[in-house]
């Protein structure tokens, strides 16, 4: 079972590996006071619905911020916003996301920015096993059968 936290670990782990110049990412909160540049990710919803008998398709929904460095206004030089939103874009172009022994299908695209950051969505897509109660009743061991012809 793949659970939300584990997604955004792994996202995590992508935007580090792609972004050595940037020491801090925080996940779903960020202090009043923050380092730029950094990242956040939150998670911003968790759907699961029934796939089949034994199945669930699950859709997490994550937002990236990008935060850049800013000017004594407050606001991101021209392109900053832009050109970090478009190369964390390209660390999903591949189309999945690896997750444990799983390849989660994604799907990414612009959110918007405002002055100071800019926005990546992403939707990534799974079936995954149910998780309801497994039967613990007795199983019947032998039965009689009788028949009568009449």
């Amino acid at each position: 079972m793949i659970t939300a936290e584990q997604i955004e670990i792994e996202v995590n782990r992508m935007l580090a590996a792609s972004f050595s110049e940037v020491e801090t990412i925080y996940r779903n909160r960020y202090p009043q006071k923050f380092d730029r540049p950094s990242f956040l990710i939150e998670t911003v919803k968790f759907d699961i619905d029934a796939a089949g008998r034994k199945t669930v398709r699950c859709v997490d929904y994550l937002t990236i911020t990008c935060f850049v460095e800013v000017d004594e206004y407050g606001n991101a030089a021209d392109g900053a916003l832009l050109a970090v939103q478009s190369a964390v874009m390209q660390l999903f172009r591949p189309g999945f996301v690896r997750c444990g022994d799983r390849a989660l299908k994604v799907k990414a695209s612009t959110g918007g920015a405002d002055f100071d950051r800019s926005y990546v969505e992403l939707q990534l897509e799974f079936f995954d096993d149910r998780t309801d109660e497994q039967d613990t009743a007795p199983l019947m061991e032998e039965f009689d059968i009788k028949t009568e012809v009449t």
